[in-house]
């Protein structure tokens, strides 16, 4: 990504001005397992990406808020004033949501300019809206010295996405996002909002991403749908057990009980909840040990499960898991994200990248009429200002 062009770009579309410019950087994500926990008071265990989002804003001397983007083409000017509900289905929307809710808890004085670039696929799961909610916060926050912590700026974040934009995410991305640490994953209690560094470098093997290039509306997908049985099957988990969420309950709980659930979407869901949440918290193990073997049967466990249990993978999602567990050196694929389309990611040898990338992409293509794409596992840090 070259940021003297987004500078420029910045400069021509805004003009001179007479505040100083301000560059901050936030990454993707991606989450080696621990699917569709994060609001459900699980464990997960993702990663920042070295891949993301990078902002440029300027204080201006009203209260007009101006956007763009290099990816879109589409930019608004809003007053402050107006901020406060969804424009369209367009991605400013993310940024939006933040602001207002900054406009909540601090009084926003002046308005600003923001023109926002990376190199972060859009809508394939590698999580670009926190990458843009995190941005935005981060900026905000150090444009205006409020003072917020990064934890605190990631909750923020996340009340956006929920409140603003109507998607009933976790905490996973936006935390991720903003607390992300090189070279380490995070193990994430979603319920308390407390985390874990893991080392992730493991020996003679790496993660690798596979975009299928089918991407999914969150908002119009079978998401929100997943939220509302999981709170149905909470209910009923609820009547017979003492949990406050459905990750609460031990494998072992929850074969005792699942004859009572009344419908079988219910019980499917919870299934997948309560095992996987068993998976991340064998996972973490496994990573701190570099037992590459186990780690690699609890991320292939979790895509049967997510397929089976929680049903949200597709055509495309199984043809690549299925050509990418047939290359020499791929011990492990699964969907990593809401499914739905998206991404993979796999456990590879290193060695092994080249073929993987070849054998796939052909098998997929052949099958799907699609052309999948590559992406390194590279880990990197959270949220940044770069001087």
């Amino acid at each position: 990504m070259n940021t003297e062009h987004l500078k420029i770009e910045f400069q021509q579309r805004f003009g001179e001005g007479k505040n100083n410019c301000a560059l901050f950087f936030a990454p993707g994500r991606i989450n080696i397992i621990g699917e569709h926990l994060d609001y459900n008071g699980g464990f997960v265990l993702p990663c920042a990406l070295s891949m993301g989002t990078w902002l440029v804003v300027r204080k201006r001397d009203d209260r007009l808020v101006k956007l763009a983007s290099q990816n879109f083409d589409s930019s608004i000017e809003i007053s402050l004033n107006e901020i406060h509900e969804k424009r369209g289905n367009s991605w400013w929307n993310y940024p939006l949501g933040v602001i207002h809710e900054f406009s909540i808890v601090t009084q926003i004085d002046c308005g600003f300019e923001m023109m926002f670039g990376g190199d972060l696929p859009v809508g394939v799961g590698l999580s670009s809206s926190a990458s843009i909610e995190i941005v935005t916060a981060f900026a905000m926050n150090n444009l205006f010295q409020t003072m917020l912590t990064l934890k605190e700026i990631a909750l923020l974040s996340r009340r956006a996405e929920n409140n603003f934009i109507g998607v009933q995410c976790g905490i996973m991305d936006q935390y991720t996002v903003a607390l992300g640490k090189k070279d380490h994953a995070l193990f994430l209690n979603c319920l308390t909002a407390e985390h874990e560094y893991i080392p992730a470098e493991i020996d003679d093997y790496s993660f690798i991403i596979s975009n299928t290039n089918k991407p999914r509306q969150l908002e119009s997908s079978a998401f929100n749908e997943r939220f509302h049985e999981c709170q149905l099957a909470l209910k009923t988990m609820q009547r017979l057990l003492t949990v406050n969420e459905i990750a609460e309950a031990t494998p072992d709980q929850f074969e005792m009980i699942e004859h009572w659930f009344p419908d079988e979407n219910t019980r499917k869901r919870a299934h997948h909840l309560v095992f996987e949440n068993n998976r991340v918290k064998k996972a973490r193990k496994a990573l701190s040990s570099d037992d590459v073997f186990e780690l690699a049967t609890l991320m292939n466990e979790s895509h049967a499960s997510l397929r089976d249990n929680y049903e949200v993978s597709c055509d495309e999602l199984e043809t690549i898991v299925n050509a990418a567990r047939l290359v020499d050196g791929c011990l492990a694929s699964r969907i990593s994200g809401a499914g739905f389309g998206g991404c993979t990611i796999s456990l590879i040898r290193r060695d092994a990248r080249g073929k993987f990338c070849d054998e796939v992409k052909r098998s997929f293509q052949k099958s799907t009429g699609l052309t999948a794409e590559f992406y390194d596992v590279e880990i990197g840090n959270g949220v940044r200002e770069y001087k």
